[in-house]
């Protein structure tokens, strides 16, 4: 269903988590127990609490030898120049901003680095939707944003290595690639390593969700933080439910972006006429990007539903097809996440509200196809 068995490897052990607190324990508890070297990928390091945590980690991993990879988005992080690039060199980091934009006032064009990934001595690896800020940890009265991430130890944290070292310079390419990983286990399971980069022909997980979907013959669970799908995608969940396939998607009652909630909403009715569920996450905002079909494949992390991820940037997802592993993560979703969502009922809204949907989708549209976003865009 995900792809060829040759890009894919056999033998892991895969930890799912919801995000929060146990994640960035888990975090920084592998990051001190590194030996050799950390390499971490991701689009927003927080100006906060958690961010300097993750940083005094790794300075502490530095100092006592561990080579340190760190690469930030130059938009998602712009916090970061050059007095901290400097200052974090001093301290044994080798640090990399990702495609600096062209940039007018409040406006950026480029590629977004929208991966969020972790490879530890190529042992361990991380892959989800979490960015590393407080609003992804929690806090004290603020409940984490829902996410997903996946901690894997086994022979896809090297593949995921090699994969990730293509975008440093060739003299750090070169030592990343060269770190070879371990065995896999004959318990562990078959893990796919997917990747979208526009530029470099790469769109292993926009045909993974095609695949998957297009063979779905009992149920779809997606769960979305910015649904904004193509013509084709969105066809192809319509005529699954017209064949009886039982589709929900789970969005959030609360966007982070103002214009993409009802955006977003202007898709309601259509979907709910071919008899699509859509529940609404009400806790705190809804930043995950999973997906379930037929309660034996799952895919997550960075990759929106949308043009974005499509074109916009690099997207890294994990995908795997264990039956059990997969079947145990879908009751999980169930059991602790439904509860705290509502069902959206059939509504046609007053024609003001109609109206606003209709502008907020065809500003976005406007948005995404030209690739031209503010600081206010999906993260």
């Amino acid at each position: 269903m995900t792809g060829d068995p040759e890009h894919s490897t056999s033998g892991n052990q895969v930890e799912v988590f919801r995000g929060g607190k146990t994640f960035f324990s888990k975090l920084f508890e592998r990051i001190d127990a590194a030996e050799k070297f950390i390499h971490i990928q991701v689009y927003i390091l927080g100006h906060d609490q958690t961010g300097n945590q993750l940083l005094d980690h790794l300075f502490q991993a530095a100092a006592r030898g561990v080579r340190v990879f760190l690469m930030l988005d130059a938009y998602g992080t712009s916090w970061v120049g050059k007095t901290q690039l400097t200052e974090w060199k001093k301290k044994g980091l080798s640090v990399k901003l990702f495609s600096r934009h062209f940039r007018f006032k409040r406006f950026f064009i480029g590629r977004r680095q929208h991966a969020k990934i972790v490879v530890i001595d190529a042992e361990w690896m991380s892959v989800g939707g979490l960015n590393f800020a407080d609003r992804y940890n929690g806090s004290e009265g603020h409940p984490p944003w829902l996410d997903a991430a996946c901690w894997v130890r086994g022979p896809a944290a090297a593949q995921l290595n090699r994969l990730a070292a293509v975008y440093w310079s060739r003299k750090d390419k070169q030592f990343l690639r060269s770190q070879h990983g371990i065995a896999g286990t004959e318990h562990g399971i078959r893990v796919w390593i997917l990747s979208n980069d526009w530029l470099r022909k790469r769109q292993e997980i926009k045909k993974a969700y095609f695949d998957a979907i297009g063979s779905a013959k009992q149920d779809i669970l997606i769960v979305a933080a910015y649904f904004f799908p193509s013509r084709k995608l969105l066809r192809l969940l319509l005529d699954k439910a017209k064949a009886g396939v039982k589709v929900r998607l789970v969005f959030s009652a609360h966007s982070d972006v103002p214009l993409i909630k009802p955006s977003m909403e202007y898709f309601y009715s259509g979907l709910q006429r071919e008899g699509i569920e859509i529940w609404e996450w009400k806790e705190s905002v809804l930043h995950a990007k999973v997906a379930f079909v037929d309660q034996r494949w799952v895919t997550l992390g960075s990759y929106n539903l949308n043009q974005l991820s499509d074109v916009g940037g690099l997207e890294v997802n994990i995908a795997f097809e264990d039956e059990h592993m997969v079947g145990d993560l879908y009751s999980y979703f169930l059991e602790e996440i439904y509860p705290k969502t509502q069902l959206v009922r059939k509504s046609s809204g007053a024609i003001v509200r109609r109206f606003e949907r209709l502008v907020a989708f065809l500003l976005i549209r406007l948005a995404l196809k030209i690739l031209f976003f503010t600081n206010r865009h999906p993260h």
